[in-house]
């Protein structure tokens, strides 16, 4: 399926009207006036995107635990939903990423996926001390719709 298709799906699922895939290869959503979740066409590729999140700042404080828990919370994707906790080094951010292959997802496994992510940044943002975020413990019907500012 075709990325537009599942961002229109997306929109769908979330409640927001004419949500679609702009020219540049992108949507994004706030998340609780707080996170901004983007999803994007990976390069030239129809069937590859990656659905992202760019944090607060690292705090200069206490780096050692911070890095050591991002590490852990990495390895296999056990603690992450398959997605990749990750510094930008320019903003100094914590990024949290998952690159996808669109080769046989449907509209209910991408809005899964991308409300894992969500849930992963929420987890994250909390953790480096932003604003108290809803938490994702996978028991929620439809947990992405509780944090969507429309």
């Amino acid at each position: 399926m075709h990325l537009s298709e599942l961002v229109v799906a997306l929109g769908n699922h979330l409640g927001i009207d004419d949500f679609n895939l702009q020219a540049n290869g992108t949507a994004s959503v706030r998340i609780a006036d707080k996170i901004e979740v983007t999803t994007e066409q990976y390069a030239d590729s129809q069937e590859v995107c990656l659905i992202y999140a760019y944090l607060d700042r690292v705090p200069e404080t206490d780096l050692t635990a911070l890095y050591r828990e991002m590490l852990q919370a990495n390895l296999f994707g056990a603690m992450t939903s398959d997605a990749t906790l990750c510094l930008d080094g320019e903003s100094e951010r914590l990024v949290v990423y998952r690159k996808l292959s669109l080769t046989d997802v449907d509209p209910d496994e991408f809005i899964d996926i991308w409300t894992r992510v969500v849930g992963v940044a929420s987890h994250w943002s909390e953790r480096l001390g932003g604003d108290s975020q809803p938490q994702a413990t996978g028991e929620e019907e439809d947990p992405a719709k509780q944090w969507v500012s429309v």
